[in-house]
């Protein structure tokens, strides 16, 4: 079921807040507190883990904030931004409501609309594309768009820790090699990669809750991959829950089956969940690929007036 969006009102009168050591408490109202006085229209919204969505009124599948609750702290995620630890009510300063009302902001900003011509075949092709990558269409357009005036993948990690986890199962996997390209991946490493790359984004979650049990890791000498029994076994029970989602997206597109649970894992509107899975079926289908610890396009082969290949 589609989580329910609620006030701030609400959600201080509900048992999760209350049941918060008081600390917590008056970092929850201190962030209230600051985005009230920035008169930023927001609703509050509760996964199935407890972990609390500060997301856009109007907009509710845009998440301006993530907040996962700790006994001693609360660990604040906006992103691409910043990843931080909360434990008073003096750390909400205004560096913090910078980086917050800068997401706020962003989310809301102004779009210009403009009309072009574009012949039916190229239409129906991009259609097409835009089906496989499970976006729409308007989507899939300004993300191609937005590839080709840049020239590089944007936003492939969710924040510093995502990169720093994924490199090192990377690493422990023996996938690293310092400056070196590898254009097609076999297929059992693109799976490999991919897996890496989705459960990297929660290593924190799986390692921290007792609920999950521990981090993912690779065997350095077997490179046999282990993780937290519950996630490996019932991530199909709770695909509300990101880091379960995230498990599942890579059993589902590694292993081509179960695609009908795509369905529940994209009903929970999660702006993380959906830029994980984008970028998961490009290296499973090889358009991405790896060189150090970066995920990278895929070059496309040229051929030069001699016939000899090139990347």
């Amino acid at each position: 079921m589609e989580i329910k969006s609620i006030t701030k009102d609400e959600f201080i009168k509900g048992e999760i807040f209350k049941e918060n050591i008081t600390p917590i408490k008056k970092v929850f109202l201190a962030l209230f507190n600051m985005l009230d006085k920035q008169e930023a229209a927001y609703v509050v919204k509760v996964r199935n883990d407890k972990s609390i969505v500060i997301a856009v009124k109007g907009n509710e599948n845009k998440s301006i904030v993530t907040i996962t609750i700790y006994k001693q702290h609360l660990r604040l995620s906006i992103y691409n931004v910043i990843n931080i630890n909360l434990k008073e009510e003096s750390e909400v300063n205004e560096a913090l409501k910078n980086n917050i009302m800068n997401k706020y902001y962003e989310i809301n900003k102004d779009k210009k609309q403009i009309s072009i011509y574009l012949d039916e075949t190229l239409i129906n092709s991009i259609t097409k594309k835009a089906k496989e990558s499970n976006q729409k269409l308007n989507e899939f357009i300004v993300d191609a768009i937005n590839d080709k005036v840049n020239d590089k993948i944007n936003d492939v990690f969710l924040d510093d820790n995502h990169r720093k986890e994924f490199s090192t199962l990377l690493k422990d996997a023996g996938l690293y090699s310092d400056d070196k390209y590898i254009n097609c991946l076999p297929e059992d490493i693109r799976n490999r990669v991919t897996l890496f790359y989705l459960v990297s984004a929660y290593q924190d979650s799986y390692e921290d809750s007792k609920y999950y049990g521990g981090k993912f890791i690779c065997n350095k000498e077997t490179k046999l991959i282990r993780g937290p029994i519950n996630v490996m076994q019932n991530w199909n029970e709770d695909l509300y829950n990101s880091p379960m989602a995230a498990f599942g997206i890579a059993e589902i597109l590694t292993k081509k089956e179960n695609f009908n649970l795509l369905y529940d894992i994209f009903m929970k509107m999660d702006e993380n969940i959906n830029k994980l899975f984008v970028n998961a079926i490009k290296l499973t289908n090889g358009s991405y690929t790896i060189k150090n610890e970066d995920i990278i396009r895929t070059k496309v082969p040229k051929f030069d007036m001699s016939g000899t290949l090139a990347y």
